[in-house]
């Protein structure tokens, strides 16, 4: 039966660490590696109008501009609904109302040993809040088939199509496109 035997972690920065670990395999012993960070959030939001918050930003992975959901890591003193509502604020300009918790998923199973927490939210624009977008954040506001075709044409990245995916199963959530 596989199974960890030894962890070795070597803190590469406040945000990352990096993870050694012996594995003994029914073949014998081999050595992986994997990232160890703070938990992800992604929220989609749908304003009162419609159209669901975007935002465009340069990734270091894949050294290019992609356009997300808004989101962020949980920092250790937040809660995933905190982040959920600061991360939307601060990318968006945009304040949640009624808030969804989608779930907790495993980002990458192969090499990151966070969680992905995942929200839907009704959202609008506060006027008593002047909204002043991050640097180097382009917010746009799309409609759910703009989101889909972004989606399929692979503009959209990673785990958000996923995140766009759950909130339109939940019946809930799929009503409000509808009304």
């Amino acid at each position: 039966m596989e199974k960890v035997i030894h962890r070795k972690e070597t803190v590469l920065s406040p945000w990352l660490t990096l993870v050694e670990k012996t594995v003994q395999l029914n073949s014998g012993k081999a050595i992986y590696h994997c990232l160890k960070q703070d938990d992800y959030m992604t929220v989609m939001a749908l304003t009162e109008d419609k159209k669901i918050p975007i935002v465009r930003q340069f990734r270091i992975g894949i050294e290019t501009y992609s356009w997300e959901l808004p989101g962020g890591l949980v920092d250790k003193n937040q809660t995933p609904e905190i982040a959920c509502r600061l991360e939307l604020l601060e990318e968006t300009g945009l304040v949640a109302k009624d808030i969804y918790y989608l779930g907790k998923h495993i980002p990458d199973s192969g090499r990151l040993e966070n969680y992905l927490h995942s929200f839907f939210v009704t959202a609008f624009k506060d006027p008593r809040h002047k909204f002043i977008p991050e640097v180097d954040v382009e917010p746009k506001l799309v409609t759910l088939e703009e989101l889909v075709k972004m989606a399929v044409q692979g503009q959209i990245v990673n785990h958000h199509i996923s995140i766009i995916f759950l909130a339109l199963q939940n019946p809930a959530i799929a009503k409000l496109f509808q009304q």
